[in-house]
Formats: structure tokens, C-alpha cells, sequence
């Protein structure tokens, strides 16, 4: 996994109006659907450009109309399809949340991990095998289990700051 370290910086004087964001590829080991117990969130996603045109048009409307009140995305879309964001709007994006959520069961370096770090986010966590916890550090991330355990209730305690003690934005 390479990522360049000055593309993505925290951004304190932007208002956080989401309790967490996802950026996620639209695929099922991804478990989006994981993120709907907290009241807000915000996604950045794209499809894979080999996906056939009516699967993507399918997968994005499928998406959209299970988001619950207080989720959105953040890509545009149009023509039946997810437009990328660049680096800047993703860092822009990010500093509209509180946390940065990872929640997929099996992944190897998760690139958004990294993103969330970079921008000061604290990274809200499902136990996964494969590596993406590699930079993980207790004190700018929270492992918890999936629903329907403590997941819900990990949002408030690092929105209030107790997993960004040293190195995240507060």
C-alpha cells in the first residue's frame, strides 16, 4: 500500500456534521449496511469500471434507496454511475466526520484506513483478518464487534475524543 502523506491532513476549522464516514467501494464484503445503526454517515464510493452498465445502475439504486434518514453520499452520480473524488474532496469529505469506519471481515491494507489517519480521524473498526489493522494504534483506533453488539456505541466515545488523545484531530 502506497499513500502520499501530503495528500491528506486534518482540517480542524471544518464543521463535522457526520458522526462517520464510510470509503468504501459499493460491494457486499464491505458490509455498508453494517454502518446503518448510527444516526449519521456520510459515503464515499465508487464501482469498478468493468461492472456492467445496468449492474452499476442496479447496485447504486439498491444502495441509495436502503440509506437511512441521516445517511448520504458524497460522490456525485450520474448516468447510472459513481463519480470519483479526488484526493482534495475526499480530504474534504473527511473532515465532515467524526470517525472513519472500517468494516469489512477479511481485507489486507485498507487504503481509507490510512486516508482516515491522515486527516485526524479516529478509526471505528470491525475485527478483521488480513492485515488492515497493521497501523492500527489504541490511541487513534477502536476495534469493536459488528452488530449487534457495542458497534452503535462506539461512535459517541470517539466523537468525544477518547480515541484521539496524541495524533488525531480533535
Amino acid at each position: 500500500m502506497f499513500i502520499d502523506e501530503s495528500m491528506y491532513h486534518p482540517r480542524p476549522a471544518f464543521e463535522r456534521s457526520y458522526d462517520a464516514i464510510y470509503n468504501a467501494q459499493l460491494a457486499p464484503f464491505k458490509r455498508h449496511y453494517l454502518a446503518r445503526t448510527i444516526p449519521s454517515c456520510a459515503y464515499i464510493t465508487k464501482l469498478f469500471s468493468h461492472f456492467p452498465a445496468e449492474h452499476k445502475r442496479a447496485s447504486i439504486a439498491k444502495f441509495l434507496g436502503e440509506l437511512p434518514r441521516g445517511h448520504t453520499v458524497l460522490n456525485d452520480i450520474a448516468d447510472g454511475d459513481v463519480r470519483l473524488m479526488d484526493h482534495l474532496q475526499v480530504n474534504r469529505a473527511l473532515a465532515g466526520a467524526h470517525i472513519g469506519l472500517c468494516l469489512s471481515k477479511v481485507e489486507g491494507a485498507m487504503y481509507a484506513s490510512a486516508e482516515y489517519l491522515l486527516a485526524g480521524l479516529p478509526v471505528v473498526s470491525t475485527p478483521s483478518a488480513g492485515g488492515r489493522d497493521a497501523f492500527f494504534h489504541p490511541d487513534t483506533c477502536l476495534i469493536v464487534d459488528a452488530p449487534p453488539g457495542p458497534f452503535r456505541t462506539a461512535s459517541p466515545p470517539c466523537r468525544r475524543g477518547t480515541c484521539r488523545r496524541t495524533t488525531c484531530a480533535a
